[in-house]
């Protein structure tokens, strides 16, 4: 049977392969105009997650805490006559 340790090693070893089967095979085997698409794409997806991860955290925290732009006032604003 496998110990916590041994599978954490396991999966460092076979994450490492993955990487440089994809790196040495998959990437570096296409043109270099097929190489550029495929970095703008990673930039831009990776770029659209942490925007969107970005504002679902500010959304929750302005939920939870009521920190934030649109956060209720706690008193109402004074109004003139």
């Amino acid at each position: 049977m496998m110990t916590l340790v041994d599978f954490i090693i396991e999966l460092a070893l076979s994450t490492l392969q993955l990487v440089s089967t994809f790196v040495t095979e998959v990437f570096l085997g296409v043109g270099l105009i097929t190489a550029m698409i495929f970095v703008i794409g990673a930039v831009l997806t990776t770029v659209t997650v942490g925007y969107s991860s970005l504002l679902l955290g500010g959304t929750m925290l302005n939920a939870i805490t009521d920190w934030g732009g649109s956060a209720r006032e706690t008193t109402p604003p004074d109004r003139k006559p």
